[in-house]
């Protein structure tokens, strides 16, 4: 119960914390947090990421390989990942860019935005928009009650209801 502050770890870290913020940067090996009630802010991670919280923003960047996020009710924004990304989440919005392998977005009742992916991209999310621009592998969208936009993508699989539907530049069809 508590803000965790840490940095310049040469090998891996595992933090499990209760209503505070933590952060973690520059960890030399794999990074886990288990966090309840409170946000993460990771970077500098050369290793492989889990990073869980409820009710509070998960951010994450210079991640040296995956990285997995499970959230509820919280916002999730990430960058600059050298692996793949792995996101599920609820009631909040999820944004993701610069992603080097595949991103897998499972959210319900909040926005889904994915940009820069060298990978495919598998998103997944209710009542709300879903946006997938730059993206060289295959886009699959579910989305029910929600637009989809799919701008500059390799293939575009898109299913939706009561929600309008954007391709562009789709390269190999849809």
């Amino acid at each position: 119960n508590g803000t965790v502050n840490v940095s310049d770890i040469k090998g891996a870290g595992q933090i499990r914390n209760t209503f505070g913020d933590v952060t973690a940067h520059d960890i030399g090996g794999d990074l886990s947090v288990h966090n309840g009630n409170g946000k993460i802010d990771a970077a500098n991670v050369n290793g492989m990421a889990e990073l869980n919280t409820s009710f509070a923003e998960v951010r994450f960047s210079e991640m040296g390989r995956a990285v997995s996020v499970r959230a509820n009710n919280s916002q999730i924004q990430g960058s600059k990942v050298k692996g793949s990304a792995t996101l599920e989440n609820s009631f909040g919005h999820v944004l993701v860019t610069d992603v080097d392998g595949a991103v897998n977005v499972h959210s319900q009742n909040g926005e889904v935005s994915v940009s820069r992916v060298r990978g495919e991209a598998t998103l997944r999310t209710s009542f709300a928009p879903v946006q997938a621009v730059d993206v060289a592998g295959a886009v699959t969208v579910d989305n029910t009650n929600g637009s989809v936009k799919a701008i500059n993508v390799q293939s575009a699989k898109v299913k939706t209801s009561f929600g309008e539907v954007v391709l562009d530049q789709v390269v190999g069809g849809m």
